[in-house]
């Protein structure tokens, strides 16, 4: 009697259907992405060798204020470094 009581409980107070257990998932899907994004931002901007002091410090501060659009510049922006620029 308890499990029906729950079930029509769960039920009564909107348990989420299919289509919002495909939003939750995509959303969870997205966040674990940019968290994996970030992540791999602030790695890459510690390892790279071609990064300038001030480049390195500008990439870390994007993936960590703004995640996966901010690894999302680095990865177009400064992932190469300065290295073809000329003075």
């Amino acid at each position: 009697m308890a499990l029906l009581s729950f079930t029509t409980n769960a039920l009564a107070l909107g348990a989420p259907g299919a289509q919002e257990m495909v939003v939750i998932c995509l959303i969870l899907v997205l966040n674990l992405g940019g968290l994996f994004a970030m992540i791999w931002g602030i790695i890459h901007a510690v390892k790279n060798p071609t990064l300038t002091e001030n480049e390195r410090l500008i990439a870390i501060l994007l993936c960590v204020l703004l995640g996966l659009i901010g690894a999302l510049i680095y990865y177009f922006a400064l992932r190469n470094g300065s290295k073809g620029e000329t003075d």
